[in-house]
């Protein structure tokens, strides 16, 4: 006896109907169309378009805080070096024009020149402007051999719409962020 094996064109037909019938019109299914295309370019866009203006705040308050983390420490930095050197340290704060910096005169050990650091907030990464300078009617704050600074003030540092103020406190010489 010999086992009946069906016809090879039955496996076919039925392949071909299975895909017939799960093709849509003559174009297949697996493909977008440009029409498709546009319409998530546009959903896109529209979803682009509104977080950017959380990502352009979250960037501004980014940069303010890390401003106001540098100056808070180069400050104390200053303050520091002073007790330990039992010399007076000056840090001299300069706004001209849209250039906003400040410069530690006597910390040249930070540098390995022997010049003054600078430290230009306007510039990248932080995109800061001083606004006001306030030490005694002075832009210039100096910590004495003891670590005392010569008047309080407070320095006021702006980002789009965030602001930042820093304040010595005199005779203390504690600085905090207001």
């Amino acid at each position: 006896m010999s086992a009946s094996y069906p016809h090879p064109n039955r496996f076919l037909r039925a392949r071909r109907a299975r895909s017939a019938q799960s093709a849509v019109g003559p174009w297949s299914p697996a493909a977008f169309t440009l029409v498709e295309l546009v319409i998530v370019m546009v959903i896109l866009a529209a979803v682009g378009a509104m977080a950017m203006p959380r990502m352009q705040n979250s960037i501004q308050r980014t940069r303010i805080e890390s401003a106001a983390a540098r100056l808070t420490n180069d400050l104390e930095h200053s303050r520091s070096l002073a007790r330990t050197r039992g010399a007076a340290q000056r840090v001299v704060f300069s706004v001209v024009g849209s250039t906003s910096s400040y410069t530690l005169l006597d910390a040249e050990s930070l540098r390995l020149s022997g010049d003054p650091l600078t430290v230009e907030l306007s510039g990248d990464p932080y995109q800061v402007s001083i606004d006001t300078v306030d030490f005694g009617g002075d832009s210039t704050i100096v910590f004495n051999g003891y670590g005392l600074p010569d008047t309080g003030g407070e320095v006021q540092l702006s980002s789009g719409s965030y602001q930042a103020t820093l304040v010595v406190e005199h005779p203390s010489g504690r600085i905090y962020r207001k």
